[in-house]
This record gives C-alpha cells, structure tokens and sequence, in this order.
C-alpha cells in the first residue's frame, strides 16, 4: 500500500477542490463562455497535480502511461490564461482562425513525446525508475530546452494579456473589481512562471534538490486553486462574469447581450439627441423615444449603468451646464433660478 507525504495529501486536497469548482463554474451557464478557458486552466492544475503525485508517491508504476502525459499541456498555460483575459474584457473579441498559431508550441512537443507514448508499459516503468536515480544531465538537452520553450512561450503570452488590461478603460463598479483581479492573477502568473525558469535552470548542487522546481510549480497552483475559490465565494460578481440580477428583474426576458445593446442605444442616444436639455424629461417618455418599455430602461440603467433615471439625466445636465460656463459667449450671462 502506497503512502503519501503530507505535501502530497495538499495536493490530492488541492485536486478534489479544483473538481469542485469547475463543476461550479459549468453549472453557473450564463457564464460558461466568458470562463471557458478559466475552467481548462483548473482542469490541467487538476490534472497536473494528480499526475504528479502519483509520480511522486511511486505509484506510478501501476499506471506507468500516465508517464509525461501532462507536459505537452503545460505548452497550453499560456494561451489559455490569455484567451481567458480576452474573454473578460469588453467588447468581447471571438475566437479567430489566427489563434490556432497559440497552439503551435502544443503540438511541436506533443509530436516530439509521440514516440514515447507509443512505448509498452514495461519501457516507460524502466524510463521511470531511471529517472529516480539518474542525475538529469543526459536529458539535460530534450527535457530543459522543451522546459525553456515553455516557459518563453508563456512569459509571451501573460505578458499580452497583461498589455490588453492596461488598455482596458473599464466604467461599470463590477468591471473595475474585474480589471483588478486580473492583474493581480497575471501579476502573479508572471512570478510563477519566472521563478520556475530561473530554478530549473539553476544546477541541482546549488539549490541542493532536484524536486525543488517542480514543488514550486505544483505549490502555486495550489495557491490558484484556493485562491480561486476564495475569490468565486467571496466576489462572486468576478467569477459569474456577469452582474448578479437585482431582485426585481430576476425574471427579465432581457439577457446580457440585449443589456448591452440597450445601454449603446441609451448613450449614444443621450450625446446625439440631447434629450436631457427637456425641462420635464421622465422615464417613460426616454423610454418611448427609445422604443423599448419602461421596465427594461429602469434595468439597463440599474442593473448595467448602475444608477437611477435622474441621477442619470442629472449627470449629462451638469456636463452640459459646465460646457455653457467654460464658452467665452456666455461670459456675461447670470445664473437665474
């Protein structure tokens, strides 16, 4: 009977609670597109961290073809994590025909292990237990520069997404909250990815172990993992990808897209039309000008703009008042009540 470390019990721990929140996030529908590839990325920590403890506890030699099965997926990290950014901030970019260049580093290295996946059971035992006594400067070439591939190729990619975010001008409360939590994941993704480089490639006689890389690697995605949990049951509003509904529109036929296009129309109506400039402007006449219901005007402004019909009409008021007391032809104009 096999025995596990204490360190491996966190991860297998670790493991269970990224099962638990994929299956909360693909229960969560309306949110599954803007998460897809947040999703993937807990599948692989998932994965990862199983595989590794089974390679870690020995038990590997009962199910010798799960051997090296994750190392092509590492080549997938970095793409998913930005597509994920992508996919989060607004106006939402589809997937294109150019993106399946993302996946180039993937293929290269799954193509170059396909031989070794195609070994019997009893060669891959024997690869096995040779890599638990040699000293790793034979496949210093194979294993370290695939290993440095990896880790460019995902700088590169954490990187972009880093420069879309600092592009992004978010408006809305929860987007603001959004915008922040993703660089803070990336920032942090910078240092995992980094300091993983720099330790595999420091020789085994200096850091005095040649675990210590790959415990750092599987200890922070533990440190994601829980970290993503804490986030999804505190801030839920992050995760959900979408604003929670107030109560009174829990039954809106209105979904997110029509929100969306409902706030367009409104603004772009507001700074073409000047309606605010009518004295006795209400709710319902903006939501007859606008050819939408009274009750769907009051959400978009609620639920999307995060205000309330006057404090929205007042905004673009005061906005147009302070254009009249900067102009120069009203310099000898008075204010009358």
């Amino acid at each position: 009977m096999f025995q596990f470390s204490l360190l491996e019990l966190i991860y297998l721990f670790s493991a269970f609670h990224g099962v638990f929140l994929m299956i909360l996030l693909v229960s969560k529908k309306r949110s599954v597109r803007k998460n897809l590839f947040l999703i993937l990325m807990i599948a692989f920590f998932t994965f990862y961290l199983v595989e590794n403890v089974i390679y870690l506890s020995g038990y590997l030699v009962n199910v010798p073809h799960l051997y090296f099965t994750s190392l092509p997926l590492l080549f997938l990290l970095g793409p998913m994590f930005y597509h994920y950014v992508r996919d989060n901030l607004e106006p939402y970019e589809p997937l294109a025909t150019k993106h399946l260049s993302h996946l180039i580093p993937f293929i290269m290295e799954f193509l170059i292990l396909l031989p070794f996946y195609l070994l019997s059971s009893e060669i891959k035992l024997k690869v096995y237990e040779n890599s638990l006594t040699s000293t790793g400067d034979n496949d210093w070439n194979i294993y370290f520069i695939g290993y440095l591939i990896y880790i460019a190729s995902t700088i590169g990619f954490v990187f972009s997404a880093f420069l879309k975010l600092k592009q992004s001008k978010p408006e809305k409360r929860y987007e603001i909250r959004k915008l922040r939590w993703l660089k803070y994941l990336s920032y942090f993704f910078i240092f995992y990815i980094t300091i993983s480089g720099l330790l595999a490639l420091l020789p085994d006689s200096f850091i005095n172990s040649d675990m210590l890389p790959l415990h750092f690697s599987l200890i922070c995605q533990v440190l994601i993992i829980h970290t993503l949990g804490y986030v999804a049951y505190t801030y839920p509003d992050i995760i959900n990808s979408a604003q929670k509904r107030t109560p009174q529109y829990e039954f809106s036929a209105l979904d997110g897209k029509e929100l969306a296009k409902l706030e367009h129309d409104l603004i772009a109506f507001f700074e073409k039309e000047r309606p605010f400039i009518r004295h006795k402007l209400s709710l319902e006449e903006l939501a007859t000008d606008l050819g939408v219901t009274k009750n769907n005007l009051s959400q978009v402004l609620s639920t999307s703009l995060n205000t309330s019909f006057y404090d929205f009409v007042n905004k673009y008021r005061v906005e147009e008042a302070k254009k009249f007391l900067k102009s120069p032809n009203y310099d000898s104009a008075k204010i009358t009540h």
